[in-house]
């Protein structure tokens, strides 16, 4: 996947600002850099490149979201849609939208993350902590009955001596499923679709409303298709393919199911234009309704598995290095041989 010239951060606010342009009947040369002249450097100069490509003759999609990426694919064919149907404004607006939540729900869950992390490291010390001084006292108790140490207790002296790594094997057991799923829901399906359910439904729901907007402005049915597909991210090939596989009544991968289904009636003449772009409404709607119940969903059930984890884990350690041990050491001495022998 190709790296976007432009950061997101860049791409947002210049997309903000060429929204209001566009609603300001105002031309994007010339105008762009001016009204981001107090900007931040790098947003200036970023401002400044997109502005001169513009003046250059360069489409705002390729001076914009050319290089390619999957962010700037999608944002290409939002300011795509919006020219043809004379709607840039909106389509800008729809598409820093679905970033701005994407943006809120992330910092969430980095929120939310971090007390199960805390948790974590306070819980480590703690055992740390009883290990280190709680063990010793075994070695003292046998050494005053002039007794040679078990195998098991001569494990949990080792275990003492070697906390440090001890230590961070429990941090590793604890932390890396964690860490592993968070880099795996930042990551993307062969299809390339965020395996995060949250982004998925919010760039499903953007080609909802996308396809709705061109459809009210009687776009063809193939440039909708197509152009939708791309909104969501779809692979290239994929949204070279998307048409076709509508006229085959099959799935779209970068589209869901009720979208497909929608056009695909369309297509057949089942429904109306203008029950098919309700219907893709609906649609969008639902979808940024279940991104929003699904991120609430993870920022809640997370913090609170890993606390459970984090909470057998530490019972784990207390039974295996210092209950279990302790009753053994008091059965131990508590055996005829030694009792004759105080």
């Amino acid at each position: 996947m190709s790296r976007s010239e432009f950061t997101p951060a860049q791409q947002l606010a210049i997309c903000q600002q060429v929204a209001q342009l566009v609603r300001a009947k105002l031309p994007i040369a010339g105008e762009l850099s001016r009204v981001v002249r107090d900007a931040s450097s790098s947003l200036a100069a970023s401002a400044e490149q997109v502005d001169d490509r513009v003046s250059k003759g360069q489409s705002l999609a390729d001076a914009l979201a050319g290089d390619g990426s999957r962010s700037s694919r999608s944002l290409a064919a939002c300011i795509t849609a919006g020219e043809t149907c004379g709607q840039l404004d909106r389509t800008l607006e729809l598409w820093t939208e679905m970033h701005v939540a994407n943006s809120r729900s992330a910092q969430a869950m980095r929120s939310a993350l971090l007390y199960p992390v805390l948790l974590i490291l306070v819980t480590i010390l703690s055992l740390g902590s009883v290990i280190w001084q709680l063990i010793p006292q075994y070695e003292t108790t046998y050494a005053s009955f002039h007794q040679q140490l078990p195998d098991w207790l001569a494990a949990i002296v080792w275990i003492r001596e070697q906390v440090g790594v001890f230590l961070l094997v429990l941090v590793v057991i604890s932390i890396l499923p964690l860490l592993l799923w968070y880099v795996r829901r930042q990551g993307y399906d062969a299809h390339d679709r965020p395996r995060d359910p949250v982004r998925r439904l919010r760039g499903q729901g953007l080609a909802a409303e996308i396809a709705a907007l061109m459809l009210r402005h009687q776009r063809p049915l193939n440039e909708t298709v197509t152009t939708a597909a791309q909104v969501a991210g779809g692979k290239p090939d994929d949204v070279q393919q998307a048409f076709e596989r509508l006229q085959r009544q099959q799935p779209i991968a970068a589209l869901a199911r009720e979208s497909t289904m929608l056009l695909s009636s369309l297509h057949v003449g089942a429904l109306t234009p203008d029950a098919t772009c309700d219907g893709l409404a609906g649609v969008a709607d639902v979808l940024k309704q279940a991104a929003e119940s699904s991120s609430a969903r993870q920022e809640r059930w997370i913090p609170m598995i890993v606390a459970l984890s984090v909470g057998a884990l530490t019972v784990l350690t207390y039974v295996l290095l210092i209950y279990l041990p302790w009753i053994w050491l008091m059965r131990k001495i508590a055996e005829p041989t030694l009792i004759g022998t105080l």
